[in-house]
């Protein structure tokens, strides 16, 4: 599916050059009903649109480790901080289990560990809120005699939710129910699309921008500061986030996936009769404010083999925006970046869009 997202968006520069299209998904004439898109969703129809909403984390998901370097990578990427084992860290079943998240090596439920304490965060709207934390044996500080690593085992969930219904490279929720929508026309797809769409809407300006291991996050002032500058002072990868903020590493590209999907569905779900209103309200608080992270980076080759996760986000930030500073970016970054650096000897490398 992302080779089709990647074709939508050639045709449409084709097809349009510098214009920015009106969408890449127009209605069609006779909807295709296709079988496999079909398929894919029948499972996220176990919930209800009521229940998505529920579940979108009412906080953002950072930090879930503390005491460490802000701005690193990880710790040791392979330890779970958990059960001190390597290999996959956590399960969890958006569908079959929604209120629980598991720990993969010892099949404890995460929320089940010993509490060691209790921190206070506050949101970007100004809502104080307490997460609780264990210390963990497994994990240590990068930086020596730095104290305790803490474990925040609720954030760590948010993240798995997060993931589970927006998707990154494959998966989640959202862009299942919206492609059965966009094959079969049927709302009941579209509506529990939109709900995910609706109660990311609900949280996104209470997310602050951070990173997974720090204990305060960045200002809003700042984030804003850097989006009208369009630098955000920050390595593309390992900078601050806000849907993907609980990531140790690739922060950014992660963000820009999310948000490629989040704007792919609403142009399949702008004809839909489940918006009940809802469809400003997600424009102007999920996409708008979501795009605020992306001007503060810039609309530019800023994360360097990664790019074919970023780009992608700017090119529907435009076209959905229809923004200028967007859409000319992603164009540049064709021309420039994806050309030059990718495929001038025919060759494409781990950063091709495609």
């Amino acid at each position: 599916m992302k080779t089709i997202h990647f074709l939508a968006m050639c045709f449409a520069l084709a097809l349009f050059g510098w214009t920015i299209p009106r969408t890449v998904f127009p209605v069609p004439e006779k909807r295709s009903m296709d079988e496999k898109a079909i398929a894919e969703a029948a499972p996220y129809l176990a919930l209800s649109p009521e229940k998505y909403i529920e579940l979108v984390p009412k906080e953002g998901p950072a930090p879930v480790l503390l005491d460490t370097e802000a701005q690193s990578s990880a710790y040791n990427g392979s330890i779970c901080p958990f059960c001190g084992k390597t290999g996959k860290w956590l399960k969890y079943d958006l569908v079959a289990d929604p209120e629980h998240a598991y720990c993969v090596q010892s099949g404890k439920d995460i929320m089940s560990f010993p509490v060691d304490g209790k921190d206070t965060f506050t949101d970007y709207n100004g809502r104080s809120y307490e997460r609780a934390y264990f210390i963990t044996p497994y994990v240590k500080p990068i930086k020596p005699n730095t104290g305790n690593v803490k474990v925040y085992p609720e954030n760590y969930f948010a993240r798995e939710r997060i993931e589970a219904l927006l998707g990154i490279y494959y998966g989640g929720a959202l862009m299942p129910l919206a492609r059965a929508y966009y094959a079969t026309g049927d709302e009941k797809y579209a509506e529990r699309a939109i709900a995910i769409l609706y109660g990311f809407a609900q949280v996104m300006k209470a997310y602050p921008w951070t990173v997974h291991s720090a204990a305060k996050p960045q200002p809003r002032e700042k984030l804003l500061a850097c989006a009208e500058r369009h630098d955000s002072g920050f390595h593309g990868w390992l900078g601050p986030a806000r849907l993907a903020a609980a990531e140790s590493n690739f922060r950014n590209p992660h963000e820009a996936m999310y948000f490629s999907n989040i704007c792919n569905a609403y142009m399949m779900l702008e004809p839909s009769k489940s918006w009940k209103g809802q469809k400003e309200y997600v424009l102007e608080n999920l996409i708008r404010e979501g795009s605020i992270h992306f001007r503060a980076y810039g609309a530019k080759q800023c994360v360097f083999n990664a790019i074919g996760m970023y780009a992608p986000a700017l090119f529907c930030f435009g076209v959905v925006l229809q923004d200028t500073y967007f859409y000319d970016g992603f164009i540049k970054i064709m021309d420039d970046f994806l050309y030059n650096e990718n495929f001038h000897d025919g060759i494409s490398t781990e950063g091709s869009i495609a």
